[in-house]
């Protein structure tokens, strides 16, 4: 190879893959690619970052100040760098505001950020049309398509059939009848009348509240008031079950919760006036002492009541000497007592009279005069008082016989 020719050749500026190189190799002239050359190149290379241990490392990241430039700085050596950044601070964000106000018949709201102040306005929905009662005549709908709205309460059952109409508009209490069973639970000393529901997780505090929220107008359902164990204190010491109407299967009742032990009454501290009640009306393993003074009348007053009366499982103390008798039960349809214990200073223990029919059957009065007081039965019906398995402490006082009487298994001391 002439060597003077080769050095004599113009100098490349740059090595592309598809230069032509001439090489000696063992005595003749060779052509060698571009690519061939930057491999051997690349290789030598690596060789020797590997053979230096060579290895690269992030060190600190740091803010620097706003508008500044972006710095890497080599904190390590050649084959063993460590680059620390310094990045310039960005601009300060802006925290969005919303405000919001009413106009004439729309919603403002207005949203700035970054950018400035968004607006935009919400139009009012439709107006409502109000029901309308028309005595018992019914009452009158609004057309389809708006929302029945306003206070109905006190329909008494003029709606009919129509519940399905306006459920869930409006509550049972401001329909004024039952669309379904009801089951309400009252807890003395944890429940609330403010934020209860009334279900077993969130009792009622007070059973005048639980009432006070059950239609009138029962229309063929049930109620059901489950009552904790300890006292039920009322504030005017005065308990009003009355006018429930139109009432199926077992009417009104009021129970001992099922979860206390049946051990374990619970305490109403209360007179309990049931009156005028067309619906049966149940009452079971519940106790009766009133602590605020001088009774009004009786502590138990049952009267005018056509649907039917149950009290079963319940223990009077009457501490007071109350007006005529610690039960006064008169001018209703069949009574039933059951198990019922009487004891106290009354003149009577239970007073009765104008009943349909009285079934006292395992009571026990003792402390009294009379046990069972027999009133005139001026409304002359078909009355019979039947008295079974009782055990009183006192006579029997009959002032005006009724057409029948009935006692089995009785014993009078």
């Amino acid at each position: 190879m002439a060597d003077k020719r080769i050095g004599e050749l113009p100098i490349a500026p740059e090595l592309y893959s598809d230069s032509l190189l001439v090489a000696e190799q063992q005595g003749e002239a060779r052509s060698v690619r571009g690519e061939v050359l930057a491999g051997f190149a690349s290789r030598a290379l690596d060789d020797y970052v590997r053979g230096a241990g060579f290895l690269l490392k992030i060190g600190n990241t740091a803010t620097g100040e706003a508008g500044s430039e972006v710095k890497v700085e080599n904190a390590g050596t050649a084959n063993r760098p460590v680059l620390d950044f310094t990045i310039p601070r960005g601009d300060p964000g802006v925290s969005p505001s919303v405000s919001v106000s009413r106009g004439e018949r729309e919603t403002n709201v207005t949203i700035t950020d970054a950018d400035g102040p968004h607006a935009f306005s919400i139009p009012d929905g439709k107006d409502g049309a109000v029901a309308s009662f028309n005595g018992r005549a019914g009452v009158v709908l609004p057309e389809a398509g708006d929302y029945a709205v306003g206070d109905i309460t006190g329909l008494d059952g003029a709606l009919g059939k129509k519940a399905d109409l306006v459920n869930g508009i409006v509550s049972d209490a401001q329909l004024g009848y039952a669309t379904h069973d009801i089951v309400y639970y009252v807890d003395a000393s944890g429940g609330s009348d403010e934020t209860g529901d009334g279900t077993e997780a969130r009792p009622f505090a007070s059973l005048p509240h639980a009432l006070s929220l059950l239609p009138k107008n029962m229309n063929n359902h049930q109620y059901f008031i489950y009552l904790s164990e300890g006292v039920h204190r009322v504030g005017a010491g005065l308990l009003y079950v009355n006018n429930f109407i139109h009432g199926a299967g077992n009417g009104l009742c009021i129970y001992r919760d099922p979860r206390v032990d049946i051990n374990t009454r619970p305490v109403i501290d209360a007179e309990i006036h049931i009156l005028n009640n067309s619906s049966l009306v149940n009452l079971s393993d519940i106790n009766v002492q009133y602590t605020g003074g001088e009774p009004k009348n009786q502590y138990v007053f049952v009267n005018g009541n056509t649907g039917g009366i149950s009290i079963s499982r319940m223990d009077i103390t009457d501490d007071i000497n109350t007006k005529l008798g610690t039960m006064q039960i008169t001018s209703n349809g069949t009574v039933s007592l059951y198990a019922v214990s009487i004891s106290g200073a009354a003149t009577a223990a239970v007073y009765c009279g104008d009943n349909q029919r009285m079934n006292i059957t395992n009571c026990r009065g003792s402390g009294n005069a009379v046990c069972y007081k027999v009133g005139n039965n001026a409304m002359a019906r078909p009355d019979t008082l039947y008295l079974s398995g009782c055990s009183m402490e006192g006579t029997v006082e009959i002032q005006k016989l009724y057409n029948s009487i009935v006692f089995k298994n009785g014993v009078m001391v």
